[in-house]
């Protein structure tokens, strides 16, 4: 609470998400990315379904007013929140499967969060 706005750059190469993206969402306060202008570099891609965010291209003529309605809108927790799909059960549930898949040479789909206890420590053999 002690700052207003999270503000994260877009990385030169646009197919590279800077991992602060991920860590932000978890930031009670509004955020902010700032990217090289193109909709399909990999921050735009990964904010445009996230609680709090702006997109601003570094050229953008109106950056400074869009930044001013974003702080200016009364944002809660609830809306500043992660996402369910950003939560630890679910990422654990999405990488589980995935390794699953490649260490048994094959795919398969997602186990149900509920089968799965997030306080074991994961092995992989």
């Amino acid at each position: 609470g002690r700052y207003d706005l999270a503000v994260v750059v877009g990385n030169r190469d646009p197919a590279l998400l800077p991992s602060k993206a991920v860590v932000y969402l978890q930031l009670p306060i509004p955020r902010l990315a700032l990217v090289g202008g193109g909709t399909d570099d990999a921050l735009t891609q990964y904010v445009a379904d996230k609680p709090g965010w702006t997109v601003i291209p570094v050229d953008g003529a109106d950056g400074v007013d869009k930044i001013q309605t974003h702080l200016s809108r009364g944002w809660t927790a609830a809306e500043l929140a992660p996402p369910e799909t950003e939560s630890w059960v679910r990422v654990t549930s999405e990488i589980r499967s995935f390794l699953d898949a490649v260490l048994n040479g094959r795919t398969s789909k997602p186990r149900p969060a509920a089968d799965l206890d997030v306080t074991q420590r994961p092995s992989l053999l």
